[in-house]
C-alpha cells in the first residue's frame, strides 16, 4: 500500500509532536484554560510518542537499533520539554 512504510514509521513521532503543539494552541484559543478534554488528550500523547520510539527500537535490526535508540532518546527528551510547555499553555491561570 505505502511505497516506503519504514519512513512513515520513523516520521510518526515528530508528526505527533507537531499535532500535540497544534492541539494545545487550538484548544487554548477555542476552548480556553483548564479544559479537561484538552488536558486528557495532551496527557496521552507523550506516552504514545515514547512507546512508538520503543517500537522502532525493537523492530530495527543490527546497528539500526542503536540509531533508533539514539533518535528516540533525543526526540523523547525534546518532546518532553514541548509537552511540558503545552501543559503550561493549556492550564493558563487554572490549577490542573
Amino acid at each position: 500500500m505505502f511505497p516506503y512504510p519504514e519512513h512513515y514509521r520513523v516520521a510518526a513521532p515528530p508528526i505527533i509532536t507537531f499535532l500535540m503543539v497544534m492541539w494545545s494552541v487550538i484548544g487554548h484559543w477555542l476552548i480556553g484554560d483548564g479544559n479537561m478534554l484538552v488536558i486528557a488528550v495532551l496527557g496521552v500523547l507523550f506516552p504514545v510518542i515514547f512507546f512508538m520510539h520503543l517500537h522502532l527500537v525493537f523492530i530495527a535490526e543490527g546497528m539500526k537499533r542503536l540509531d533508533q535508540a539514539f533518535y528516540g532518546l533525543i526526540h523523547c527528551t525534546l518532546s518532553f520539554v514541548v509537552w511540558t510547555f503545552c501543559f503550561m499553555l493549556i492550564s493558563g491561570k487554572s490549577f490542573i
